[in-house]
């Protein structure tokens, strides 16, 4: 992976860290829900969960894989500035 592709990647998990944060904040902003009976309600916030943990896990591998790609663009010996 060049340098270029490490900061397209970072550019990328920034967006997704945005993205995700948003969201959170949206659910937790708001004051809670007394009793919700809607089966339509309940089933697209559960959906919604579902995608949120599906981001959250692209993102954490996206973490991951940036800085797997930092570390191994060291070379031994290399004196850091």
């Amino acid at each position: 992976m060049g340098p270029f592709d490490a900061v397209g990647l970072a550019i990328v998990c920034v967006a997704l860290f945005k993205i995700v944060q948003a969201i959170s904040h949206a659910f937790t902003a708001r004051r809670p829900v007394q009793a919700v009976s809607d089966p339509e309600l309940l089933a697209e916030v559960d959906a919604l969960r579902t995608r949120l943990a599906e981001v959250e896990e692209r993102l954490d591998f996206a973490e991951r894989l940036l800085a797997r790609v930092d570390a191994g663009d060291q070379l031994p010996g290399r004196v850091e500035r």
